[in-house]
């Protein structure tokens, strides 16, 4: 990363987000359009123009077309299936959520790609957006190492590496790596001014159109990428108040304060600008993204002290009375779908009731989430008396 502005009056604690993440892309999500000269990332050439309409649209392709390995991003909602054939579709995680979560390529066949889901301490905190997070489906990834195929064209893009967006009136952004990036038709969708594909982000109320280069874009990252910012900006924090301008800007363009979600819309700190000393570059950032905002020089109003305010929730499960059996999935179980292929393995030990057994066959299957069960050998099974 560049290094920060020299002046620079930190007034808020940098508030990072250790399980964020960026919606997928959406076919009615238009993104407001904006291009420069002068953006450029820290080890890309200045982009000068945007593509047009044929090299976007082909260098994307060629992107998606890339041999995957590592890890990719497929929302919770899409289609998982037992082979690489639309007819073998088993069905999806959730149907109620669409939130971004990372797998481990499994094998890569090309329109499709053989994935396995990760537990949670084998996933890092990453820049995925979960505002409505569906607890089974993160419960039943720690329970099963699942294994299942997608069509390629789920999968999501995402930055390669960190990016800095540099725009002439002194404003910015930081991409930090692995964050999830939006394709959309123009705005305008007359495709007058050649423009075919835009690239951009949507991230805690940030979306917005923007100059990223293709080279920085990836399908799939290395096990050992670390997600997010390489070297987040050290704040220093003080008991302050000041005045909030409405609308600040990036490369001209009006960006409103509320239309940021938190933790986005604190204030991280303040740079100063040198040709305005009127005009002062607002950062607003956490784990994956920094904003640099030009601006009204802030104007300190009051002291004030900072409060705050949480809540809790549980989980419990029921029991039922009288004796039932009872079987044991032992760890490392092998794990099948109901028409037999592989599902992966358990793993930790499980014990079910045997009335939320469905037998089919040979296989013991049981609800995994939402309308997707999983199976085992009834033979790999431990009869608990």
């Amino acid at each position: 990363m560049k290094p920060r502005p020299p002046q620079r009056h930190i007034i808020a604690p940098l508030l990072c987000a250790t399980l964020g993440a960026c919606h997928r892309p959406s076919a009615t999500l238009e993104l407001p359009t904006e291009t420069s000269a002068d953006a450029e990332a820290p080890d890309t050439s200045e982009i000068d123009e945007p593509p047009s309409e044929d090299n976007a649209g082909s260098a994307l392709d060629a992107i998606r077309a890339a041999p995957l390995d590592g890890r990719v991003a497929l929302s919770i909602d899409a289609s998982l299936f037992t082979r690489s054939e639309r007819a073998a579709e088993l069905g999806r995680l959730s149907s109620k959520h669409a939130y971004l979560m990372p797998w481990r390529v499994h094998e890569d066949a090309g329109a499709f790609v053989a994935i396995e889901s990760l537990p949670h301490a084998e996933r890092p905190p990453s820049c995925f957006v979960r505002d409505d997070i569906d607890y089974r489906v993160d419960a039943a990834m720690d329970r099963y190492r699942l294994r299942a195929w997608v069509e390629r064209s789920a999968l999501q893009l995402v930055t390669s590496r960190e990016l800095e967006l540099r725009f002439a009136d002194g404003s910015g952004v930081v991409l930090g790596a692995v964050m999830p990036v939006l394709e959309s038709g123009h705005g305008d969708g007359d495709g007058d001014d050649g423009v075919g594909v835009d690239v951009g982000v949507d991230y805690h109320g940030f979306a917005r159109s923007l100059p990223i280069p293709l080279d920085g874009l990836a399908l799939s990252w290395p096990e050992d990428l670390a997600p997010g910012l390489s070297s987040p900006t050290p704040v220093t924090s003080n008991d302050v108040d000041y005045e909030h301008p409405d609308i600040l800007l990036l490369d001209g363009v009006p960006l409103r304060l509320d239309d940021l979600d938190f933790p986005l819309r604190e204030v991280d700190g303040w740079g100063a600008v040198a040709e305005d000393p009127n005009a002062s570059i607002w950062y607003f950032a956490d784990s994956c993204i920094q904003l640099e905002l030009l601006g009204p020089k802030p104007t300190i109003v009051a002291q004030a002290g900072l409060g705050a305010g949480g809540g809790g929730g549980g989980y419990g499960s029921g029991s039922g009375s009288g004796h039932q059996d009872h079987w044991q999935i032992p760890a490392n179980t092998p794990a099948y779908w109901p028409d037999g292929s592989d599902a992966g393995e358990s793993l930790r030990k499980q014990i079910v009731l045997d009335t939320n057994l469905t037998r089919r066959g040979e296989l013991a299957c049981l609800p995994l989430v939402a309308q997707l069960e999983i199976c085992h050998a009834q033979s790999d099974l431990v009869h608990v008396p």
